[in-house]
Parts: C-alpha cells; sequence; structure tokens
C-alpha cells in the first residue's frame, strides 16, 4: 500500500525537492507581468461598471416589484372599505359575483356520508338571490338601517316567507349573513383606520386574525366603559350577595356582580366566606 510505504519504511528520507510554488516571490515584477496586471485591472474596471449598473437595475425592479405589490394590496383594501356600509342590493352583487360556475357543482362522490358543502353553499346563494331580489325597497332600508331587528322582525320575515316560497328561517339567514358580512368587512376597515400594516385580502386566515383582534378591543372597550361605572366602596349588591348570589346584576353596571366588583375577589376570601357559611348552617341532630 502506497500510504504504508511512505510511513512505515526504515529509509531515512531522501532530500526533499524544493516546489516551484514555494519559492520566494521575485522583489520586482516582470515586465510582461506588469503588462498582464494592467491588462487585468483594466478589464476589471470595464466589467465594474456594467456590474453596478446592473446591481442598480436589479435593485429598482426590487422596489418597484415591493411598490407594485404594496399598491395592489392597499387598492383592494380601499375597494373593501367603500362595502363599509353595504346595502342590501350591494350584498346581492356579491352574491351574484361569488357564483362563478353557470351550471351547481356535481356531486364529489356518490358514496360520501358527509354534506357536500360546495353543493350546499351554491344552492343557500342561490336562495339569497331570489330572496333579495323579492324584496320591496323599504324593507332593504329596514334590513340596512337594524339588520338584527329586522331578524327578529316576525311580520316582515314572514311576509318575505310567503312571497318567496322559503321558510322563516332560510329568510333569516339572508338576514343575519348580510349582517354577518358586513360586521366583517367594518372590522377589517377599523383595522386599516388605525394604521397597522395591510396584509393580503387574499389570505383568509389572516383576516379571521383581524377580526377576532378589532372585535376583542371593541369588547374590551365597551367592558372599560361599564365598569367605569363601578362603584365597590358602595356596591348595592355586596350586603345582599349570601341572599342575591353572585350572579345578581348591579344596578350601576348591568352586570353580573362575578364580573362586576366581586370580578377580583380573591380565591382565599372565597373559600372563606363558603366555609363560613356552611359553618352557619345548623346541624340537625
Amino acid at each position: 500500500m502506497l500510504l504504508s510505504d511512505c510511513f512505515g519504511s526504515s529509509k531515512p528520507a531522501g532530500p526533499r525537492r524544493s516546489s516551484p510554488l514555494m519559492q520566494p516571490a521575485p522583489a520586482e515584477l516582470t515586465g510582461r507581468e506588469r503588462d498582464l496586471a494592467a491588462q487585468a485591472a483594466t478589464a476589471a474596471a470595464q466589467q465594474e461598471g456594467p456590474l453596478e449598473e446592473r446591481r442598480k437595475a436589479q435593485l429598482e425592479a426590487r422596489k418597484a416589484a415591493s411598490k407594485a405589490a404594496g399598491d395592489q394590496v392597499a387598492a383592494q383594501w380601499d375597494e373593501m372599505v367603500t362595502y363599509r356600509s353595504m346595502t342590501v342590493d350591494e350584498y346581492l352583487q356579491q352574491v351574484i359575483q361569488g357564483q362563478r360556475e353557470e351550471r351547481g357543482p356535481l356531486p364529489e362522490a356518490p358514496q360520501r356520508r358527509q354534506p357536500d358543502v360546495r353543493r350546499l353553499n351554491y344552492l343557500r346563494m342561490q336562495q339569497h338571490e331570489i330572496i333579495v331580489r323579492r324584496m320591496e325597497d323599504n324593507e332593504k332600508a329596514l334590513i340596512r338601517m337594524d339588520p338584527p331587528g329586522a331578524a327578529a322582525n316576525r311580520a316582515l320575515l314572514a311576509s318575505l316567507a310567503r312571497r318567496t316560497s322559503y321558510s322563516i328561517s332560510e329568510v333569516r339567514d339572508v338576514i343575519m349573513t348580510y349582517h354577518h358580512l358586513r360586521d366583517r368587512i367594518d372590522a377589517l376597515a377599523a383595522w386599516r383606520d388605525s394604521g397597522r400594516p395591510l396584509p393580503d385580502l387574499e389570505d383568509e386566515d389572516e383576516k379571521d386574525e383581524i377580526i377576532k383582534t378589532i372585535k376583542k378591543e371593541r369588547e374590551q372597550a365597551d367592558m372599560d366603559v361599564l365598569l367605569a361605572r363601578r362603584d365597590r366602596a358602595n356596591c348595592p349588591v355586596r350586603p345582599f350577595i349570601r341572599l342575591v348570589g353572585r350572579r345578581a346584576e348591579c344596578p350601576n353596571t348591568k352586570l353580573p356582580y362575578a364580573r362586576c366588583c366581586g370580578a377580583e375577589v380573591p380565591e382565599r376570601a372565597r373559600a372563606t366566606g363558603a366555609q363560613g357559611r356552611r359553618a352557619s348552617v345548623p346541624v340537625n341532630g
């Protein structure tokens, strides 16, 4: 083996030959070497200009693409905000645009046991289109002004149900879907008004997170307004808490006592109170 012959031989190694690569560099360059170095420097300088221009062009292209993408996202948000006070007729246009297929989707599998969601949604949107087209202008105005109130208006629901040959529940579904969509748009518009980063509206998960965040912020703001009326020093429920219970409504905030003055009662105090109540109960015997 070559390696064993090199490292296992008992003969002394011969004199080591010097490699041309290990020769010391000459103190001065020859004329030809100077010419080659000058030519290399000139060629490098000639290439540096075009390379720098190409780098600048690539940077500008990236900036333009980023700006175009940002402008496209901003345009999507601007268009979305225009539907903040969506009318019932505008909702009808959204329903029609959502039916991209000329015919209803075919069943996905004959032996499928779960509901065919695509076909159900398609038929549901067809129902919405028929019901909205049969609405009068005053009914559309009433629904736009107060969707939850319209959904609870039995006379309105019954009239539309008779006119469209659909059930009251199906008519109510149209109104509440319109209300739900308008609430989602309003939450997204509030996010935009707050000046926070605007994600792509095609990302449904991101939109859902934004809507959840806005709803939590609004709920907390409403709760803060109610809790500002709380008067723990003169709580009208606390003296009678053993009689009425912790679910009793506070007249100041209209909240249950457990979420009002009793919201921050320590667990030890609650346990002590419970033990005291058990101790005060007479034992028969």
